[in-house]
């Protein structure tokens, strides 16, 4: 009978390599273990909360600043009190990378109608007003869900609706529900080149 002969471990490994290399399962324990203690000290942090983003209605205002901005929809300049994505992630209590994806990617917001020339790019600002009706129905939303996901439609709806209705009473903006993504943006594009001259 030939005995099976086990490989004895490298002199060089230390006891936690060696049970790495060496004991099944070890390496999956460990990551799950470390995956529980890092939801633990960050859950949080992942979920949004209705009353925070709600408590942003009391001074998103003060946030706003009245500055030039170019309507993408009518190519005109106008002076409006307008607030940055970068403040509205933070009155959304989300990164900025989150507020981009919602209104790039999965079409959780409108997409914003107006942009500024800053120094060097142009940077897309929502008008306030718009701003007051994302707070108001993604801090409802909130109440009820942890999350706000793309697939929230009724959310989602209010949210469109009630933007579009603004838009096109004060901005004279119409949006076209057949429109896909790429041809909003390519007439946003063409209009700022035609702004620029």
């Amino acid at each position: 009978m030939i005995r099976k002969r086990h490989k004895m471990p490298d002199p060089d490994l230390s006891p936690r390599q060696g049970k790495y290399r060496f004991k099944p399962g070890y390496a999956a324990t460990v990551k799950e273990d470390s995956l529980n203690r890092y939801r633990a000290s960050k859950s949080k942090s992942f979920e949004l909360g209705g009353g925070t983003v709600t408590r942003s209605l009391t001074f998103f205002e003060q946030e706003a600043n009245v500055i030039t901005v170019i309507n993408q929809t009518t190519g005109k300049a106008e002076k409006l009190p307008a607030i940055s994505l970068k403040v509205l992630a933070q009155l959304l209590d989300v990164s900025y990378q989150t507020l981009w994806r919602w209104y790039a990617e999965t079409g959780q917001l409108p997409e914003p109608m107006f942009v500024t020339h800053g120094s060097g790019k142009d940077r897309n600002v929502y008008h306030v007003s718009e701003v007051r009706v994302m707070l108001e129905e993604i801090g409802k939303h909130l109440n009820n869900f942890r999350y706000y996901r793309k697939d929230h439609e009724g959310t989602r709806n209010r949210i469109y609706s009630r933007i579009e209705e603004l838009r096109s009473n004060n901005f004279k903006e119409h949006t076209n529900g057949n429109e896909t993504h790429g041809q909003r943006t390519i007439k946003a594009r063409t209009l700022r080149r035609r702004y620029r001259g």
